[in-house]
């Protein structure tokens, strides 16, 4: 993410959120979510295919930042 969607989300470098994805078929959460702003940076999540496949992800689907998780 940008640091502008850093400060929109209350997030730094090295916190953790939590990102829903609600597929056609699926509704799932992510949990402990790295974050990774920086100034080049856009706001995207990076899933293995594994992940994607369990979640029913495809190219349309939107991910949300439900919030920071709880450490």
């Amino acid at each position: 993410m940008s640091l502008q969607d850093a400060a929109k989300f209350g997030v730094k470098y090295g916190d953790t959120v939590q990102v829903s994805i609600e597929s056609d078929d699926r509704k799932l959460i992510f949990d402990d979510v790295l974050a990774r702003p920086r100034e080049d940076f856009i706001l995207e999540m990076h899933i293995d295919t594994d992940e994607a496949n369990a979640a029913s992800v495809g190219p349309n689907t939107i991910a949300r930042i439900v919030q920071p998780s709880q450490d």
